[in-house]
Parts: structure tokens; C-alpha cells; sequence
């Protein structure tokens, strides 16, 4: 059980660390503004919460994808191959795009497209590592401090 919290945790810190990169590098690959610094933030939107433009959206719905991924597929290499693990690492990522999507004045379709991604990267991950969904049995101890 410990072993499955500590997944959890380390899969989840590196997953949005993979999230901050994949947004980073995409950006500047772009030459995309930083949110909120866009002409569309001077234009519309709600006041007092920066806009995201649809190329930024689309760059953020992109890294969710990449740190669902990243997330629960360590979650499965560190908790054995548990399949909860990783749907619980991905879920994690998805509740953290919406969050992050409340500070925002973001198009419309970023706001479902973050769980939606979120559960592919999660899909794809268990799928790609045949995750099982039976608990796996511990080891059995030989003698009483192994």
C-alpha cells in the first residue's frame, strides 16, 4: 500500500514537471506568447483572468496528454503493473487541467478536451504497458525480517 502512495506521488510530480516542459518547449517552438500577454487577452474575455488563445489552448491540451502519459505510466512501472494506479495518476492530471483552467479565460472546448486527453494519456499508458487490474500478490517471506 505504501509502495502504491509513493507511486502515485512521484508519478504525478513528474508528470506535470513533463506537462511544464512539453508547454515550454512548445511555445517557444511556436513563437506563441505567454498566456495572458496575447492580443486576445487586450480584447475580450473575463476581467481580471488572462486569455488563452487557441493556439495556446491547444498547446496546453498537449501537455496535459504528454503528463497523463508520463504520469501514469510511472505510476505503473513503480506500483507493478496495477492498472488503478495508473487511471488514478491520470485522473490527477485531468483534475489539475481543470484547476489550472480556473484561472483562465479559455475557449470553450479546452475545458472538456482537459479530461479528455487526460483519459487517453491514461488509456494509452495502461494499454502500452499491459497493466492488470488484480492486485498483485506480495513475495512470500521465508523468514520473519525478509
Amino acid at each position: 500500500m505504501l509502495r502504491s502512495l509513493a507511486a502515485l506521488l512521484v508519478a504525478v510530480l513528474v508528470g506535470l514537471t513533463a506537462a511544464k516542459f512539453v508547454e515550454s518547449a512548445a511555445f517557444a517552438a511556436f513563437d506563441l506568447p505567454p498566456i495572458g500577454e496575447s492580443a486576445a487577452s487586450k480584447v475580450g474575455g473575463a476581467p481580471g483572468k488572462p486569455a488563452v488563445s487557441p493556439a495556446a489552448a491547444g498547446v496546453l491540451t498537449l501537455s496535459w496528454l504528454a503528463a497523463a502519459f508520463v504520469a501514469a505510466g510511472l505510476a505503473l512501472a513503480i506500483g507493478r503493473r496495477w492498472a488503478p494506479l495508473g487511471w488514478l495518476a491520470a485522473a490527477t492530471i485531468g483534475f489539475n487541467a481543470i484547476v489550472s483552467l480556473l484561472g483562465a479565460s479559455a475557449p470553450f472546448w479546452v475545458w472538456p478536451g482537459g479530461l479528455l486527453v487526460s483519459a487517453a494519456g491514461g488509456f494509452l499508458a495502461v494499454t502500452a504497458f499491459r497493466a492488470r487490474y488484480d492486485y498483485p500478490a506480495a513475495a512470500p517471506k521465508e523468514e520473519f525480517f525478509d
